[in-house]
């Protein structure tokens, strides 16, 4: 049983420590989220910094969008794209 008990004490250990760098990194995402991209996807309900920021990762810069329409297609989020 010692071993468990060492083991257990790790596992905890670890998530311990997982847990401050996930604070860590969430509270640099926050920043740079509010100081310099500035992005209204925030203002979206349900979206947070970490679901917004992965968003803007994916889809980029909008301003290379001609329309919304155009971003949505990209997206594959277009009515002409799903029938």
């Amino acid at each position: 049983m010692p071993a468990k008990s060492l083991e257990l004490k790790h596992a905890i250990k670890l998530i311990q420590e997982l847990t401050i760098e996930i604070d860590e990194i969430e509270s640099e995402i926050k920043q740079i989220m509010d100081e310099e991209i500035r992005s209204p996807i925030l203002t979206i309900p349900g979206i947070s910094y970490r679901m917004g920021a992965i968003i803007i990762a994916e889809i980029g810069d909008l301003s290379h969008f001609d329309s919304s329409d155009k971003m949505l297609a990209y997206a594959g989020m277009s009515l002409s794209t799903l029938f």
